[in-house]
């Protein structure tokens, strides 16, 4: 049997309660480097959703073209304990639409997923 001193969990408080997530502190506008742009209606097949690049002003492909490591924002911190990941999430807020990156059409919009069968 140990009797060495239990380590504390970093993910817990003094009272072993689960840490609360805390966002950046930043203006969401200062580090967002890519934004939407919608074509055709939603929840129709004509819908696709491209991202811009916001300072090339160019559509870009969410698999070749976004970096995982968000090198701008990590940059502006200054802090290297820091490491912020992009991500595209595929999955609508608050509705049973399935939607899903096309990777057969260019620049790899997301669009109304087709079921088969």
């Amino acid at each position: 049997m140990s009797t060495a001193p239990k380590k504390p969990d970093p993910n817990t408080d003094a009272q072993g309660q689960p840490l609360a997530s805390i966002a950046p502190q930043s203006n969401n506008d200062e580090n967002q480097r890519y934004e939407l742009v919608q074509r055709g209606q939603l929840h129709t097949l004509n819908y696709r959703c491209y991202f811009r690049d916001v300072q090339t002003k160019t559509i870009v492909s969410p698999f070749h073209d976004i970096p995982l490591v968000n090198e701008q924002y990590n940059s502006s911190t200054g802090n290297q304990a820091d490491t912020i990941y992009n991500m595209v999430v595929e999955v609508p807020r608050w509705t049973n639409a399935k939607m899903e990156i096309n990777k057969q059409l260019k620049l790899n919009p997301i669009v109304q997923d087709v079921k088969s069968g």
